[in-house]
């Protein structure tokens, strides 16, 4: 028996696989329509009673390599990994090829790589360059045949840099100290840094000068120690085959704080002669240079040059004509933004002794302090001795600063006046000054009179004062501010002791008025004064006397009155002071004083007093003024005509002021009221006479006699008294 085997699969004859037997004893399989399944080892066996035998082969079916599908090209920047895709078939597993612009492209299989897939191959270039750009193509072998595929374009594009950190617009570096410009930049292709100074390129191997590129897109320039020539304004350029940046510019500024690389040393020069002091200076920018003494710049009439050397940083200092007041400790100051320094050194100049302000003469308050002072320049320093009248001081005298010599006196004293002399002197020569001290005192006075005195007429005016002061003080008396004169009225005297006096034998109305004494000395003046007031008793020649006035007339009282001093008058009435005014006239000349009232009224009634004082004393006297209204008959009093026994009444109406008296009179005779006949007074004025019963006897020519300080007025009336004639009540029968 045959049996068939694929891959140790039994085979069936089918219309795929069909199994023959041929006659003469060969077998055949035959496979229809063969795909990729109908490969394998095929095995026959043949089996008969005697034993059985095997035979293989090996089936391969094969596929002419096949393109499917289509290829896309790849875009990509440099540095980036491509991937150039082709999906493939056949069978055998076809052999790869790859293209490159036509040309074999090698395969290093470290940047470049094929990668097998499934359904195809890829080639796969890392870190892609520019120059990877071109047209690849895939060329596919096997036993089947070839195929070469259609081409995928490679773009590999650059990007341009760009600028992660920029330069600072300023830089400020110390002198000696590194520069370091930095810039971030990013860029593909890894961009190249050109670096400028303005507008030159900075070459790469310029000694001092270094270019890094570090790990993280930064690139420094460095400039190992900073110059003052390596100050200006610095840029870089940074380019790839994308393009190119400029970066923004940076000023570099290089600084240093002053510093003396070598100082000044002390120096000395003899008078009239140069001194010549050099220092190295080192700054950035260039120090402004001041030297001091005392802490104060110097001044051109100091007479101290300096130059500066700035190519050398050199400074110069020159003394021409040294003088001696340059002595001392100078200062050379260097500032500038970054800082300062100083050093001091010392300039002595060698001189004998100049005074250039001596002694002069003083004039000394008594009591107070007194400093004798000369200036006087010398090298070296000289001693300095003080003679008061050619014998010398010991143990006096100090310096008050390096040129300045004094001699003081606290508490100057008469006995200190006299002729002052200072000798100055070194090895080099000697100097001396003088001076004369007055010493001096301000005036004083002491006066034994009273500001304000009253002397009487005819007694003597003494007036003392004591006076001192250096020099003597010049004394002058004064009356209300003219001199006084010695004269056989005045005598004026002056003693050595400083006791002066004026004396008045026997004073006069004329002699009051303001004293001054007057002392003068070219320190001071003072004076002193009294207010003398010549005095006579306050006297009456002429008093007031009680008046008595009618209303509307003209009422005047006059007072005579003398004393010293001249008194002033004072009117009262009723114990009011009056004045001048309209109701009231005040008039004076000499010791005659008049008070007038032009037209008196009732109200002008009182006592009226006149005070005469002069601030010493005070008299006074007293009018007593009556201002009346004259008793005057009001309308026209008439006779009364009555019968005997019958009530009568004589009237008449008064007016006057004062009040009057009155006076009934019958014929003539003054009337004695009774009983039967009563005068009375109304609050009017009228005047009445009261009859109860008229008698014969009351027939008379009565008169009312109205009397007062005015004067009198007279009333007469007549009362008339009738008898009745007898009538007969009843007659006989």
């Amino acid at each position: 028996t045959i049996q068939w085997y694929q891959n140790d699969i039994e085979i069936k004859s089918t219309t795929k696989q069909k199994i023959e037997s041929k006659p003469d004893g060969t077998q055949i399989l035959t496979v229809n329509r063969v795909d990729l399944t109908d490969g394998g080892q095929f095995k026959i066996v043949a089996t008969n009673p005697q034993g059985t035998v095997t035979s293989t082969c090996n089936v391969d079916v094969l596929m002419k390599p096949k393109i499917d599908g289509k290829v896309q090209d790849v875009q990509t920047v440099i540095d980036e990994p491509a991937e150039l895709n082709v999906k493939l078939s056949g069978l055998p597993k076809p052999k790869i090829e790859w293209f490159k612009n036509g040309q074999p492209l090698i395969i290093d299989n470290k940047r470049m790589k094929i990668i097998e897939k499934p359904d195809g191959v890829s080639l796969i270039i890392d870190n892609t360059q520019l120059d990877d750009k071109g047209a690849y193509t895939l060329k596919a072998t096997n036993k089947a045949g070839e195929i070469e595929s259609p081409k995928i374009s490679l773009n590999v594009t650059a990007v341009q840099p760009k600028l992660k950190s920029d330069l600072q617009p300023t830089l400020n570096v110390t002198k000696n100290e590194p520069i370091v410009l930095t810039i971030q930049a990013d860029g593909k292709p890894k961009p190249q840094v050109n670096w400028f100074k303005g507008n030159e390129e900075i070459p790469v191997d310029q000694p001092g000068i270094k270019m890094v590129e570090e790990n993280d897109n930064t690139y420094k320039l460095i400039i190992d120690k900073a110059t003052e020539k390596d100050q200006g304004e610095y840029s870089a350029i940074v380019q790839n085959p994308g393009g190119q940046i400029k970066t923004k510019k940076t000023n570099v500024t290089v600084t240093k704080s002053p510093e003396f690389v070598s100082k000044p040393i002390d120096t000395t020069v003899k008078q009239n002669e140069t001194a010549t002091i050099e220092c190295q200076i080192d700054a950035l920018p260039l120090p402004k240079i001041t030297l001091l003494r005392d802490g104060k710049p110097l001044t051109p009439k100091d007479g101290i040059e300096q130059t500066f050397d700035a190519v050398n940083h050199r400074l110069i200092i020159r003394v021409k004509n040294a003088r001696v007041d340059q002595s001392g400790t100078l200062t050379c100051k260097l500032e500038n933004p970054i800082g300062s320094t100083e050093t001091s050194f010392k300039l002595n100049v060698t001189a004998a002794p100049t005074i250039s302000k001596g002694l002069t003469d003083q004039e000394c308050l008594l009591g107070k302090e007194l400093r004798l002072t000369v200036v006087s320049s010398a090298s070296p320093q000289p001693t300095v001795k003080w003679f008061k009248n050619n014998v010398e001081l010991k143990n006096v005298g100090t310096k008050a600063n390096d040129d300045t010599y004094e001699l003081v006196i606290p508490n100057v004293k008469p006995e200190d006046e006299g002729a002052y002399k200072v000798v100055i002197t070194n090895p080099l020569g000697e100097q001396e000054s003088q001076c004369k001290l007055i010493v001096i005192e301000p005036t004083d006075i002491k006066c034994d009179f009273p500001e304000q005195q009253t002397i009487q007429v005819g007694k003597p005016i003494k007036l003392e004062c004591h006076v001192n002061g250096r020099p003597q003080p010049e004394v002058t008396w004064t009356k209300d501010g003219k001199e006084i004169k010695p004269s056989d009225h005045i005598q004026i005297t002056k003693n050595p002791d400083g006791t002066c006096s004026l004396t008045i034998k026997e004073a006069t109305p004329d002699d009051k008025g303001v004293y001054k004494v007057v002392c003068k000395n070219k320190l001071q003046t003072r004076e002193a004064q009294t207010q003398i007031q010549v005095a006579s008793p306050l006297k009456f020649n002429t008093t007031l006397k009680d008046t008595i006035a009618q209303v509307g007339q003209s009422v005047t009282l006059d007072v005579d009155c003398e004393g010293l001093p001249k008194p002033t008058i004072k009117w009262l009435f009723n114990g009011q002071e009056i004045t001048t005014s309209a109701k009231y006239k005040i008039e004076s000349k000499g010791s005659l004083t008049r008070l007038t009232i032009p037209k008196a009224d009732l109200i002008d009634t009182g006592v009226y007093e006149v005070v005469v004082s002069n601030g010493l004393e005070t008299i006074k006297a007293q009018s007593k003024v009556d201002v009346c209204i004259k008793p005057k008959v009001e309308g026209k009093p008439t006779d009364i005509n009555v019968n005997i026994g019958e009530p009568a009444k004589l009237q008449c109406k008064i007016s006057a002021s004062p009040a009057p008296t009155i006076v009934w009179l019958k014929d003539g005779q003054p009337l004695k009221p009774s009983d039967n006949v009563t005068p009375h007074t109304e609050p009017d004025g009228t005047q009445t006479l009261i009859f109860k019963s008229t008698q014969m006897t009351d027939k008379a020519m009565y008169t009312c006699q109205v009397t007062n300080v005015g004067g009198t007025a007279e009333v007469k009336l007549n009362l008339n008294v009738q008898q009745i004639k007898p009538t007969l009540k009843s007659d006989l029968i």
